[in-house]
């Protein structure tokens, strides 16, 4: 289940290529929340919804070292790289 996150821009960015402006209310994925969070230009509309941007970004890392250990593991860890 996707839970959306509101947050408030503080200044100025572009998000996926649209521009939004300070003071602008947005309401996108926690992933992608986060992830704009981390910019230091947002910041959350209610701070109630940190727990669940926290768990999202958790969630999307440890997927990303899960399929890199198993990568690891299976012997193909940097293969492109080693032809």
């Amino acid at each position: 289940m996707t839970i959306n996150i509101n947050i408030k821009i503080l200044r100025g960015l572009c998000i996926k290529g649209a521009p939004h402006a300070a003071g602008t209310v947005l309401s996108m994925p926690a992933v992608e929340a986060g992830h704009v969070l981390l910019s230091g230009r947002a910041e959350l509309a209610d701070p109630g919804q940190l727990a669940a941007v926290n768990a999202a970004l958790q969630t999307e890392v440890a997927a990303f070292v899960g399929r890199e250990r198993h990568s690891a593991i299976a012997g193909t860890f940097g293969a492109s790289y080693r032809q």
